[in-house]
């Protein structure tokens, strides 16, 4: 588990309240355990049919070809992420008599 992984569990388990800490705790657990059973149970199907080192490779590249299928977000311009043009520079007539 790298620290990324640790880091936002807390963040998670922080906004989680006291009472269904341990219920959230559970839940991660039988999902992993469910989930990494099943895709096992799954990958085993093309290791039994076709030699190991040829699902070990399609299993290495489909790994290697998944950052291409998630979602890229916009970098942020230099008023930073989630700000208009107008809100960065303080121009935002809601408030006039306040400037950023």
């Amino acid at each position: 588990m790298g620290v990324f992984n640790t880091l936002f569990a807390t963040h998670r388990l922080e906004r989680v309240p006291a009472d269904r800490v341990a219920r959230v705790l559970t839940a991660w657990t039988v999902t992993s355990t469910a989930g990494i059973a099943a895709v096992t149970a799954v990958w085993g199907v093309p290791a039994a049919r076709r030699r190991r080192p040829a699902a070990i490779a399609a299993a290495a590249v489909l790994l290697l070809t998944t950052p291409f299928l998630l979602r890229r977000r916009p970098p942020a311009g230099p008023e930073g992420p989630g700000m208009r043009g107008d809100e960065a520079r303080g121009t935002v007539e809601a408030c006039p008599d306040i400037r950023l």
